[in-house]
C-alpha cells in the first residue's frame, strides 16, 4: 500500500510540549495546490499497482484547520479520477475542533480518524496543551467518543515519554477500561520536544519496559484492548518479516509527506529538513519527485553492517530511520531505539515460545516495498471484552 502522508497546514489549536514538527506554523495548501497533489498521487498509484492502492493519510499540524469545504473538494476530485486502485482516506487528528459537521462529513466519506492521546488526563494533560496552557483531555475523549458512538473506524495513538513510561501498566489497563483501541510510538526528539528534552527525554531501555509491560497484559487479555503494535510485530516474529511501516527494508519506496506549499519528503515526521526534500509538485510530477537523487538516495540506503548480522534484521532492518535522523543527524545509521526493538522481538519471541509457537527462519519476502499483510481476519469481537485476537496462530 502506497502511504500519502498529507499535510495540509503545520497550524495547530494545541501546543504539546513534544510536537516534532518543525514546519512554518502559518497557511493552509492553497487548493490550486490540493488537486495538484491528490491528482497526483492518484497517478503515481495508477501507475504502481504493484503497491497494492494507496492511503491518503491528512496529518498536519492539525488538518481540521483547513475546513471542511477543503476536504469536500478533496473527496471530489477522488470521485472524478479514473482509478485502477483502491484508494483510502484517514485522518490524523488531536480532535478538538470537531462538531457536528465534521462527524457528518467524516462518516459519510468513510475517513478513518485517528486521535492522539496519552492515557488519563492527569498524564495527558502534563504535555498535551493549548497555546494558553490549558489541557486536552476532555476535549479529545469527547472527539474519540462522538466518532465511536457514530460506529466509525477509530482510534488513539499514545505517545511514550518519561512522564508516561513509569504508568504504562495504569495507561493500558484505562484504555482497555474504555475500550480505546491504540497504538504506540516512542517520543520523537524533534520540534517542540528539544525544548522540553530534559522533562520528556526517554531511554531505549524505559521504552522497552514500558512496551513489554502493556504487552504481557494485552497477550494474557486481562483486560483486552485491539493494540496495534502488539499484534503487527507479533505477526512479524511469526511470520518472519514486517508488518509495520518501521520495520520496512526501506519505507521510503512506498511512503511519502507532501507539505502545504507541495513540497515532499520521505515522511511526515521528516519534513522541513531541506536536505531531504525531494522537490516540488509544483514543479514536477511525483514520479519525477519519487525519482529524485534525493529520493533515490533514500530509496536505495544501505542498512547498517551490524544490522545485517543482527537476529532481527528481517523483521526491523534498522527501525525508523526518522528516529534515526531526530536523534543521530542521519538517515543513514539504526534507530535510536534499537536496543528496545531488539528486547521488543525477543520478548515476543519468548512468549510465543512459552505457547508452543516457534519464530521461524527469515520469510523470503522480507525485503519487498509492502508491508506483509495477510489478508487472514485476525480480530473478532468477544462480548464484554472489546476486540480479541483469536488464535495467536491466525496471525500467520
Amino acid at each position: 500500500m502506497l502511504i500519502a502522508i498529507i499535510l495540509p497546514t503545520y497550524v495547530c489549536p494545541l501546543a504539546c510540549k513534544y510536537c516534532y514538527n518543525e514546519g512554518e506554523r502559518q497557511g493552509v495548501m492553497p487548493h490550486e495546490t490540493m488537486r495538484k497533489v491528490v491528482a497526483e498521487i492518484h497517478s503515481y498509484a495508477c501507475a504502481h499497482p504493484e503497491l497494492g492502492g494507496v492511503k491518503y493519510l491528512w496529518h498536519g499540524g492539525e488538518p481540521m484547520v483547513a475546513g471542511v469545504g477543503f476536504f469536500e473538494e478533496v473527496v471530489a476530485l477522488q470521485k472524478q479520477l479514473a482509478w485502477k486502485v483502491p484508494y483510502t482516506n484517514g485522518m490524523q487528528s488531536n480532535g478538538v475542533l470537531m462538531d457536528d459537521t465534521w462527524l457528518e462529513f467524516l462518516k459519510r466519506e468513510s475517513f478513518r480518524v485517528t486521535f492522539s492521546l496519552d492515557g488519563t488526563r492527569e498524564l495527558n494533560d502534563l504535555t498535551r496543551v493549548d497555546h494558553k496552557g490549558r489541557g486536552s483531555f476532555d476535549r479529545i475523549v469527547e472527539a474519540y467518543r462522538r466518532t465511536r458512538a457514530a460506529d466509525m473506524e477509530t482510534g488513539v495513538v499514545l505517545t511514550i515519554t518519561r512522564h508516561t513510561a513509569p504508568h504504562a501498566e495504569s495507561i493500558y489497563r484505562w484504555f482497555a477500561t474504555e475500550g480505546i483501541p491504540f497504538s504506540l510510538l516512542p517520543l520523537l526528539n524533534a520540534g517542540n520536544t528539544r525544548d522540553n528534552l530534559d522533562e520528556l527525554s526517554l531511554l531505549p531501555s524505559d521504552y522497552l519496559k514500558a512496551w513489554t509491560m502493556m504487552y504481557d497484559i494485552w497477550l494474557e487479555a486481562n483486560p483486552y484492548v485491539y493494540v496495534t503494535n502488539f499484534v503487527h510485530e507479533t505477526r512479524a516474529v511469526l511470520a518472519g518479516r514486517p508488518y509495520m511501516c518501521t520495520g520496512l527494508a526501506n519505507c521510503a519506496d512506498s511512503t511519502f509527506a507532501v507539505e502545504p506549499d507541495g513540497s515532499v519528503y520521505p515522511c511526515g515526521s521528516l519534513t522541513a529538513n531541506p536536505e531531504l526534500r525531494y522537490g516540488s509538485l509544483m514543479e514536477n510530477t511525483l514520479q519525477e519527485v519519487m525519482t529524485s537523487n534525493v529520493a533515490l538516495g533514500l530509496r536505495n540506503r544501505t542498512h547498517a553492517s551490524d544490522c545485517l548480522e543482527c537476529k532481527w534484521f528481517h523483521t526491523c532492518h534498522g527501525g525508523c530511520m526518522s528516529r534515526a535522523h531526530k536523534y543521530k543527524g542521519t538517515v543513514h545509521v539504526k534507530d535510536y531505539f534499537c536496543d528496545a526493538l531488539f528486547g521488543i522481538y525477543d520478548h515476543i519471541e519468548r512468549r510465543m515460545a512459552e505457547r508452543g509457537m516457534k519464530a521461524p527462519e527469515p520469510h523470503s519476502t522480507h525485503l519487498d516495498k509492502n508491508l506483509g499483510y495477510s489478508g487472514i481476519q485476525s480480530m473478532t469481537t468477544v462480548p464484554g471484552n472489546g476486540r480479541r485476537i483469536i488464535p495467536i496462530s491466525a496471525l500467520l
